[in-house]
C-alpha cells in the first residue's frame, strides 16, 4: 500500500470511529468527554540525577535479586514484587513495596504494568535529556506523537510542556506551550480552554500535599493539573521535569528516602485515580526517563556513572508493548541490550544501540499501534521493533 492510500484509510478509520462515538445521538459532559482515537501521553523528565528515584521504584532485577549491601536497592527482593516472563514475550521485571499501581496482592493496577528498556546513554547532568526521545531520522518521539495527535485529536493544545524538558522536532508538529509550573499550566489552560484545573482540596489530599519530603509538592501539583487536562481533552501530551535534584547521598538518610519514595508512589496513584474517575486510564500512556539512572551498584555516594554508560526508560504502555525489562545491567557489572527484532536480551548490543527502537516502541503505543504512521513519518519498518511490541 503507497503513502497516500495509508493516509486515506487512517483518515477514514478515525472518521468512522468519530462517527460511532459522537455522532450517534450521544451526549457528553465537558468534564467527560468520550475517548477519541489515540492515546494521551504523559513524559515525565527527571533530569539532573533525579531520575535515579525511579530504579528504586523498578530495579534492575539482577541486581536487586543479588541483595548485595553495597548495591543502590531500597530492600530486600523479596519485600518487592516479581513479575516473571512468559511465553507471549514479556520479560520479567520486579517492583519494590514502593512502587505505585500495585495491589496489596501483588498485581499491577489494570493496564499498569511496566516495560524498561536498557537504552540510550548516560548524559550527566543535564535537564535536557535527549538520548531516549530520538527515533530513525533523528525525529523526536515527543513531537512525533504531538503530530499524530494534532491529525488524529483535534486537541487545540496537543503538547504542552513545563519547566523546559527536552522536545525536539517532527515533521507536522505545533510548537509546544511552555509553561514553568503548575499554576502556569493552570494559567495557560484557562486562557485557551476557558476550564479552571485549579486542584480542590480533596485533589490536593489525595496526592498528599502538602508532602513532608520538600520538592514533591510541585510535582504532584503539575501530576493533578496533568491528569484533568488530558482526561477532559485538553491536551495530547504533556512532558514535565522532575525534581532536578541530585541525590549522591541519598542512601545516608534510609527514612527520609524511603519518605520521598512513599510520597511518589501516593502521588503516581493519585494520577492514575483522577484518570480512572472519568474512563480514561487507558487511554495515558507514560514514560519516564532522565540524565542518568545513576550506579544501581553502587550505594555510597550514589555515582552518576552507569555501568558501559546504560540509560534506561520506562513505559506504561498500555497493552501495545511487552512487559518487562528488555535489556538489563547484570550483578556482576556487565551489561546486555536488546534484539529488537526478537526482544533477547543480547550481551554484544550495547545501552545506546536500542534507543531508536525504545523511542519508536513508545510512538507505536502513543499511536495505537499504528504502524504504518511510524513507517512513513518518524521511521522503521514494524519488523525491526516487533519483539518489543504487541
Amino acid at each position: 500500500m503507497i503513502r497516500g492510500d495509508r493516509i486515506v484509510l487512517r483518515l477514514l478509520i478515525y472518521f468512522a470511529v468519530a462517527w460511532l462515538m459522537f455522532g450517534c445521538g450521544s451526549s457528553s459532559n465537558s468534564d467527560d468527554p468520550e475517548p477519541v482515537p489515540g492515546m494521551k501521553v504523559l513524559h515525565i523528565v527527571g533530569g539532573v540525577g533525579s531520575f535515579a528515584y525511579f530504579q528504586l521504584l523498578w530495579p534492575q532485577v539482577e541486581v536487586a535479586q543479588a541483595n548485595a549491601p553495597t548495591a543502590a536497592v531500597i530492600e530486600p527482593a523479596a519485600s518487592g514484587f516479581l513479575f516473571p516472563g512468559n511465553a507471549s514475550g514479556d520479560k520479567e521485571w520486579l517492583a519494590t513495596s514502593f512502587a505505585p499501581w500495585i495491589t496489596p496482592a501483588g498485581q499491577p493496577f489494570p493496564g499498569m504494568e511496566v516495560t524498561a528498556f536498557l537504552s540510550g546513554t548516560n548524559q550527566t547532568h543535564t535537564q535536557q535529556p535527549t538520548s531516549n526521545y530520538l527515533g530513525p531520522r533523528a525525529f523526536s518521539n515527543i513531537q512525533s506523537i504531538s503530530a499524530y495527535q494534532v491529525g488524529t485529536l483535534g486537541i487545540a493544545s496537543p503538547l504542552v510542556a513545563v519547566s523546559d524538558p527536552f522536545i525536539g522536532n517532527a515533521p507536522g508538529a505545533s510548537a509546544p506551550v511552555n509553561v514553568a509550573n503548575a499554576a502556569g499550566m493552570i494559567a495557560s489552560y484557562q486562557a485557551l480552554n476557558g476550564v479552571d484545573l485549579t486542584p480542590t482540596a480533596a485533589e490536593l489530599a489525595l496526592f498528599g500535599i502538602p508532602s513532608a519530603t520538600g520538592g514533591l509538592d510541585e510535582f504532584g501539583r503539575r501530576l493533578i493539573v496533568a491528569a484533568k487536562a488530558l482526561r477532559s481533552e485538553l491536551s495530547g501530551s504533556i512532558a514535565m521535569d522532575f525534581l532536578n535534584d541530585d541525590p549522591h547521598g541519598a542512601f545516608n538518610d534510609i527514612p527520609g528516602l524511603q519518605n520521598k519514595l512513599s510520597a511518589i508512589k501516593v502521588m503516581l496513584n493519585g494520577f492514575y485515580t483522577l484518570l480512572a474517575q472519568r474512563d480514561h486510564a487507558d487511554h495515558v500512556v507514560i514514560t519516564i526517563t532522565g540524565d542518568t539512572p545513576k550506579n544501581p551498584l553502587a550505594r555510597a555516594g550514589w555515582p552518576d556513572g552507569t555501568p558501559g554508560g546504560a540509560n534506561w526508560m520506562y513505559v506504561v504502555g498500555k497493552g501495545y508493548l511487552k512487559h518487562g525489562w528488555f535489556g538489563r545491567i547484570h550483578a556482576d557489572g556487565s551489561v546486555s541490550g536488546y534484539d529488537p527484532v526478537t526482544g533477547a536480551d543480547d550481551p554484544a548490543r550495547t545501552s545506546a544501540m536500542g534507543a531508536t527502537t525504545t523511542a519508536t516502541a513508545v510512538v507505536y503505543a502513543a499511536t495505537r499501534g499504528d504502524a504504518a504512521y511510524i513507517e512513513d513519518n518518524f521511521g522503521g519498518d514494524i519488523s525491526t521493533y516487533q519483539g518489543v511490541v504487541r
